[in-house]
C-alpha cells in the first residue's frame, strides 16, 4: 500500500476513529486501526471497533487539489491506534505518506520518518452490520437534539443494565427516544421519513450514543440514514463517507407509559430561565450533598426554593411570574435533575403538571416534543426502584 494523505483530513479522521479505540480490551485487534486503500473505488477506508460498536470513515481520492487521499498503490495495513494517533497529530507539513511492506508501514512527513510494526490486516475484524431492520432518514441536527435531550437521563449504574441505554422506537413515521434511571425520565418524539421496515425498538447504551452525538454534524442540511435492528443501530451520513455501528442491549425496557400522568390536579406555567438560575443559586448550598435536594413550593403566582446544609448553611430564593390554577404545594426534588429537565427545552416558559405530593412532576414546554418526569425525593425509594416489569408506579 502507498497512500499520500492530506494531513488535516487524516488528523480529523483519526480523531473520530479514536473514539472507538478502547483503552483496554481482551481482543488485541480492537487496539488497531485498519486502513484500506481501494483504487477501484478511489477511496481509503479507516476502521476502528470496540466491544460496543465500530466506525468506518472514507477519505476519497479525488485526484486533484486538496484531495484527502491520493492512492499510489492499493493495499491495506493495521496499526496500533493510539500510537498512530500520537504520530499523526504531531507530524509537520501538509501531507503524510504511508507506504506498507508486509506488516511494516513507513510514515513520512517533512523530515520525520517512522517505521511502525503492525499486525496482519486479515486479523482485524470489522464490525458486522445486522441484516434487515427499519431504515429512516432524519436531519442531523434533529437527531442531535433528540440525543442531547435523552442521554442525560439514562442510568449510570449497571444494577439494571437496560436502564443504562436509551430506548429507541419507530412506529409508522414516528421516531421516539426515552431514557430513565428510575428517578427521572426524559422522552422526545419526532416525525421522520421511513424508507423501509416495520415497527421496531432497540435499546442502545447511552455511552455509545454520546460517541455518535459527538460525531454528528450540527447542520440542518445534512441528512442521516438510521438503520435500526433488533439489537443494533447504524448511522450513515456525509454521502456515506461516515458510518457508525452501535451494539444494542439485550433485555426488555420497562413500560414507562404506566408512570407518566396524562391528567393533573395542579398546573403551573413557570419562566424557564429564571427557574434555572434560581436552581443554580440554590445548588451552591445543597450541591455538596449526595441528594442535592431542595424544597420547591409551587404557588399560584410564584415558586419558592429552599435548601439547607448542616455544614454550610441555608438559602431561600424565589421565582416570580408564575401562573397556577390552585393553591400552594410543596415538593422536594433533586436540584440537578430539575436543571437537566429545564436545559432540555429552549422555550421561555415551561409547563409543570402535578397530581399530588407523592407523585411525579411532569415538565414540558408548550408545543415541544420533549417530556421530562421527575420523582419527588421522598418517594424515590418507593417509586424509583424498578420491579420485574419495569418502573414501580406511584401508589397514588
Amino acid at each position: 500500500m502507498h497512500v499520500v494523505f492530506h494531513k488535516e483530513s487524516l488528523t480529523k479522521a483519526m480523531r473520530d476513529a479514536m473514539r472507538f479505540v478502547p483503552n483496554t480490551t481482551t481482543h488485541l485487534y480492537q487496539k488497531f486501526v485498519l486502513m484500506k486503500a481501494d483504487s477501484a473505488n478511489d477511496r481509503v477506508e479507516l476502521f476502528a471497533v470496540n466491544p460496543d460498536g465500530g466506525i468506518r470513515l472514507i477519505l476519497p481520492d479525488r485526484g486533484f487539489g486538496d484531495s484527502p487521499a491520493v492512492i499510489e498503490q492499493a493495499g491495506q495495513c493495521a496499526l496500533d491506534g493510539r500510537t498512530l494517533w500520537e504520530i499523526v497529530r504531531k507530524l509537520p507539513g501538509d501531507t503524510v505518506s504511508f507506504r506498507t511492506l508486509g506488516t511494516v508501514t513507513t510514515i513520512k512527513a517533512g523530515k520525520a520518518t517512522y517505521d511502525l510494526h503492525g499486525m496482519s490486516p486479515e486479523t482485524f475484524v470489522p464490525w458486522a452490520t445486522e441484516n434487515g431492520g427499519t431504515t429512516l432518514q432524519i436531519h442531523a441536527r434533529d437527531l442531535l437534539r433528540m440525543l442531547d435531550r435523552t442521554i442525560y437521563a439514562a442510568a449510570k449504574s449497571d444494577a439494571r443494565p437496560t436502564l443504562t441505554g436509551v430506548h429507541i422506537t419507530v412506529t409508522g413515521d414516528h421516531l421516539a427516544m426515552e431514557a430513565t434511571d428510575g428517578f427521572r425520565l426524559s422522552r422526545v418524539d419526532h416525525s421522520v421519513s421511513v424508507d423501509e421496515g416495520q415497527a421496531v425498538d432497540v435499546i442502545v447504551p447511552s455511552d455509545s450514543l454520546s460517541r455518535l452525538a459527538a460525531l454528528l454534524p450540527n447542520d440542518d442540511d445534512e441528512e442521516v440514514e438510521l438503520q435500526l435492528g433488533r439489537t443494533s443501530l447504524s448511522a450513515t451520513w456525509s454521502d456515506k463517507d461516515m458510518q457508525v455501528n452501535l451494539r444494542g442491549l439485550e433485555g426488555r425496557y420497562p413500560d414507562t407509559t404506566r408512570i407518566i400522568p396524562t391528567t393533573f390536579t395542579q398546573e403551573f406555567q413557570i419562566p424557564r430561565q429564571a427557574w434555572l438560575e434560581a436552581c443554580d443559586r440554590v445548588l451552591t448550598i445543597c450541591g455538596r450533598l449526595d441528594s442535592s435536594v431542595a424544597q420547591f413550593t409551587f404557588g399560584s403566582d410564584r415558586l419558592d426554593l429552599t435548601a439547607k446544609s448542616p455544614d454550610i448553611g441555608h438559602v431561600t430564593d424565589q421565582v416570580e411570574g408564575v401562573t397556577g390554577n390552585s393553591g400552594a404545594i410543596l415538593l422536594s426534588f433533586n436540584v440537578r435533575y430539575v436543571m437537566d429537565a429545564l436545559r432540555s427545552v429552549s422555550s421561555d416558559h415551561v409547563f409543570v403538571g402535578l397530581t399530588g405530593v407523592q407523585s411525579a412532576a411532569v415538565v414540558r414546554a408548550d408545543g415541544d416534543s420533549v417530556l421530562s418526569l421527575i420523582l419527588p425525593m421522598r418517594q424515590v425509594q418507593e417509586i424509583g426502584m424498578p420491579d420485574q416489569n419495569g418502573l414501580t408506579p406511584s401508589p397514588i
